[in-house]
């Protein structure tokens, strides 16, 4: 049973994948969701913005916040979450909660504690 998910994940699950390879797995999921028309990777694109902000990379949460104003212009309105506040409020609300790296980092914090991860140090790089 392990080979056969080590075997479908895009991701490899023998080797720690780079912080890059993360976010870009993020990226080609809302891109080909966005393709496919089905519901829109909002939690996604956001992940990968947050993720990259949390490790202090600059040039991924740019490329980040810039897909997401890309895809942003393309998602059909009545695809996107019921309690969707509007492109703009959740760009700014996206780019706003990057920059709040304290926030982000008692984030991370409390969910290695609940997860019983402590001796996770960092986000691979």
């Amino acid at each position: 049973m392990a080979d056969r998910l080590t075997e479908q994940s895009v991701l490899s699950l023998v080797e720690p994948p780079t912080l890059e390879e993360i976010v870009g797995n993020y990226h080609s999921v809302a891109l080909e969701r966005q393709s496919q028309g089905i519901p829109p990777a909002v939690v996604e694109v956001e992940d990968s913005v947050l993720l990259s902000a949390a490790a202090a990379r600059v040039d991924l949460v740019e490329s980040g916040l810039r897909l997401a104003e890309a895809l942003v212009a393309l998602w059909p309105k009545d695809r996107l979450p019921l309690d969707w506040p509007g492109a703009s409020v959740w760009l700014d609300s996206l780019s706003a909660r990057a920059e709040d790296v304290e926030s982000l980092s008692a984030v991370v914090e409390g969910q290695l504690a609940k997860h019983k991860l402590s001796k996770v140090t960092a986000i691979p790089g």
